[in-house]
């Protein structure tokens, strides 16, 4: 994912069951052109997306290819010192590590299932 981040610049914020988000700034922006017009027909979703954007706190890229996440949201999610990392659909889910495989728990999928489903669209 670090070789398609053309300005070394993500987007940090929360994300749903206390896992954190980091986007690529570009892809950011993007969904804030395509949300627009959803928040002007959907209170619920504008109300959803302004509390997501007021979450959001822009990350620039080291270096070393290192990001600070601000204290706040680490906070939030209960992260202390490690982190597990879950790359989905051209973001990265930050979890702290037990916060993640309680998540996986919940999920009550067949992985075969899921595997199927999935490669009958490509």
């Amino acid at each position: 994912m670090i070789q398609e981040i053309d300005n070394k610049t993500l987007v940090a914020t929360k994300g749903s069951n206390l896992c954190l988000l980091l986007i690529p700034l570009s892809k950011w922006n993007m969904s804030l052109d395509n949300d627009f017009l959803n928040v002007m027909s959907d209170g619920d979703y504008g109300e959803m997306m302004q509390a997501l954007h007021s979450w959001s706190i822009t990350c620039p890229i080291d270096n070393q290819h290192r990001v600070r996440i601000p204290g706040e949201l680490l906070e939030w999610a209960g992260i202390e010192k490690k982190v597990t990392i879950a790359g989905v659909r051209g973001k990265m889910e930050i979890w702290e590590p037990e916060s993640f495989k309680d998540h996986l728990r919940q999920i009550d999928y067949d992985p075969h299932d899921v595997a199927k489903q999935l490669f009958s669209r490509i």
